[in-house]
């Protein structure tokens, strides 16, 4: 399946609240994501401080990583094992994740 429809499919379900189960890939978030853990994505109507959301950022896809900051609809974003942070606009976040127990 082509990834640019794969990542349509993610965003909707999400949105609509269906729900969205993923692979972590990385080492970013340890030690609170390890890679090849799974995650669910939900859509929240609100996002703060502290919550770790799957949001896409430029070409890199979906990344998994932790709101520390909020300006406006404006969100930075950063992996708790990461230096770089991301500026992330509200509508690119997809949901919040957390731990899928399969």
């Amino acid at each position: 399946m082509n990834g640019d429809v794969l990542q349509k499919i993610v965003k909707v379900r999400s949105r609509l609240n269906y729900g969205v189960k993923m692979t972590v890939k990385g080492v970013s978030m340890q030690p609170t994501f390890n890679d090849g853990d799974k995650v669910s994505i939900r859509a929240k109507r609100r996002y703060f401080v502290g919550d770790i959301v799957v949001y896409e950022y430029k070409n890199e896809g979906f990344l998994v990583h932790r709101i520390i900051d909020i300006k406006g609809d404006q969100y930075l974003c950063k992996g708790d094992n990461a230096i770089r942070i991301e500026e992330v606009l509200l509508s690119n976040i997809i949901g919040a994740a957390m731990h899928f127990q399969a």
